[in-house]
């Protein structure tokens, strides 16, 4: 290879938020650059990685990553002209039970107004961490009666209640995944996205919706999907989407102070972290961009 294809690569430093990108090796760190060139999505550095590492190199990574957001699979696919079925990523979460459930729930009429949101939204959009849960919600009004029997006729004996139907909603398991279908009041401020057949909450509307779980009473799931939205979104941002999804509420503490006040997540459960975030890590990323906002 010339000289010239050698030349080390300039990538946007936001690429590296995690990592000090001065010092990365780019050879012997290949797989881990390359991906996370493809999950940012910047037209120059997609170029300047093809051109560093070679369309054979670049093929022979993504095809075997492990996880990549879904949108980046669908750019990987038009960039190395491979079909997303020949993805890991995508094999692999094809057989994820969260994933097959959400797949047939989407196409049942009586599901028609739902959406998924929370975590696992945000992970089949980032592929930063597990999440082990399906959260459907609509704003309209539903029959409870209604949705149970369309379950049971398509799950079977995989549906179970968790308890009685409340009037918002039924909670319940479908195999071993926790299913809630929740009637959610509040406006939506942003339009509903669909990613390989499944309806979605957009970012910024789950970014209001995270804000509002962490000034109850914040999980370290909530915390690892705070410092994932920080790399594409601001503290601003944060502030801005919560106040306009939330317009009547009196806040207490300001929104910086709430996804930095870690004390009540402490005790809660790591998620499995794709990334290799760990606790200590997302608590930094998370309070470099406050500081930097409150500067």
């Amino acid at each position: 290879m010339s000289e010239a294809i050698k030349a080390k690569p300039i990538f946007h430093k936001r690429i590296f938020w995690d990592v000090n990108f001065e010092k990365i090796d780019y050879d012997a760190k290949a797989a881990f650059v390359i991906e996370r060139v493809f999950e940012r999505d910047d037209v120059d550095d997609i170029r300047q990685c093809r051109r560093y590492y070679g369309d054979d190199k670049v093929r022979d990574v993504l095809l075997n990553a492990k996880f990549l957001p879904f949108s980046r699979i669908y750019l990987a696919s038009a960039v190395i002209d491979r079909p997303i079925e020949d993805f890991r990523c995508y094999t692999l979460r094809q057989l994820n039970p969260e994933l097959f459930h959400i797949k047939k729930m989407m196409v049942m009429p009586e599901l028609s107004d739902f959406h998924l949101v929370g975590g696992t939204a945000l992970s089949l959009m980032y592929g930063h961490r597990t999440s082990v849960d399906l959260d459907l919600f609509t704003t309209s009004k539903f029959e409870n009666s209604d949705i149970i029997q369309a379950l049971k006729g398509t799950f079977g004996s995989d549906f179970i209640m968790e308890n009685k139907p409340a009037f918002f909603g039924i909670f319940c398991f479908i195999g071993d995944v926790k299913v809630d279908i929740v009637r959610y009041p509040h406006s939506m401020i942003r339009p509903i996205q669909e990613v390989d057949g499944i309806r979605m909450y957009a970012p910024e509307e789950i970014i209001a919706m995270k804000v509002q779980a962490i000034l109850g009473r914040g999980k370290k799931k909530d915390f690892w999907d705070v410092a994932e939205l920080l790399q594409y979104y601001t503290v601003k941002d944060f502030i801005n989407l919560h106040k306009e999804k939330y317009t009547t509420q009196n806040l207490y503490i300001t929104v910086p102070q709430a996804i930095t006040y870690f004390d009540d997540a402490n005790d809660s459960e790591d998620p499995v972290s794709l990334k290799g975030q760990t606790w200590n890590s997302v608590k930094d990323v998370i309070q470099k961009k406050v500081r930097d906002y409150l500067i």
